[in-house]
């Protein structure tokens, strides 16, 4: 019988924040951490966000900007919460969407 994963809705999901250098957009975004590695679910987030705006080709306005600004270097990254919850987090995150006035999270 195979064994089925327990999916857990209590991890830790951190809240993130990229602007970019250039124009100031900002865009706010939650992942669920891997193991205890703020830096590392950051890091590898970004690189998925950066994958699926060139090979996807989606209109929504933080995959135009990372194709008009693909250099790491042109993103400011910061994680701006741990949250513990799928929920909370996710709740969490539409706060602070307005608070920032986060122009690239809109589709």
């Amino acid at each position: 019988m195979p064994r089925t994963r327990k999916v857990r809705s209590d991890r830790n999901h951190i809240i993130y924040l990229l602007r970019n250098n250039h124009t100031g957009g900002t865009y706010i975004g939650v992942s669920a951490m891997i193991g205890q590695a703020k830096k590392k679910t950051l890091d590898e987030r970004f690189r998925r966000h950066l994958s699926r705006a060139i090979h996807e080709g989606k209109g929504w306005e933080l995959h135009k900007a990372l194709r008009g600004y693909p250099d790491r270097g042109d993103w400011h990254k910061c994680i701006l919460e741990v949250i513990r919850g799928r929920k909370n987090a996710h709740q969490r995150e539409r706060i602070l969407i307005q608070e920032f006035e986060a122009d690239l999270n809109t589709f």
